[in-house]
């Protein structure tokens, strides 16, 4: 009996922070939360919500467990009403995402010009990231961009039916062909793809 209570005590313990972030996402006036999760680690961590803002659409806010809060540099968005992203990006070493970032310092938030302080300055500008996000090039084009350090990028809008609600890691999958099809790439940077 005492494991039980341990057992349970311990699993209301572990996702304390994810109930109460759906609680409060919940609150919000025409904010229906579709799906929340985070990455099982020792703590739940990189937790994500799929949310439906009424009249609007369909948006996955991340990083919105406190350890992971990067507001007003790092906004990232994976998936914004039917849109998705794959990001290859030359900082150094190639790295590839599956969401672009809005935050203040990057590349596409100047040219959103919106300081996002919390996950409610994005949900609350849902329009205009969509509008911003329907203007970038779309998939089979390429928008390529370089940041003020020389960083290149370039990122792949690509129209979805369903978001991508699983943990990051799962993203994995394919990764290999990303890697080969970066390589086809017009980078000017040609570190990344020796």
């Amino acid at each position: 009996m005492i494991i039980l209570i341990g057992v349970f005590t311990y699993k209301r313990n572990y996702y304390k922070e994810r109930d109460k972030i759906k609680e409060e996402l919940e609150l919000l006036n025409g904010v229906t939360v579709v799906d929340i999760w985070g990455h099982k680690d020792l703590t739940l961590e990189e937790i994500n919500a799929l949310i439906k803002i009424e009249d609007h659409g369909q948006i996955i806010i991340t990083n919105l467990n406190k350890n992971d809060y990067s507001y007003p540099e790092y906004v990232s968005i994976p998936y914004i009403d039917g849109f998705s992203f794959t990001t290859f990006e030359c900082a150094g070493r190639l790295g590839i995402g599956s969401s672009i970032n809005i935050g203040e310092k990057s590349v596409l938030g100047k040219k959103i010009g919106i300081k996002f302080n919390s996950h409610l300055d994005v949900i609350n500008s849902f329009d205009t990231i969509l509008s911003f996000v329907k203007s970038l090039p779309q998939y089979p084009d390429l928008g390529h961009y370089f940041d003020d350090k020389g960083n290149e990028l370039f990122i792949m809008v690509q129209r979805d039916k369903e978001p991508n609600t699983q943990d990051p890691l799962f993203n994995l999958i394919g990764i290999d062909d990303y890697f080969k099809y970066a390589e086809t790439l017009d980078w000017k940077n040609k570190d990344c793809i020796n």
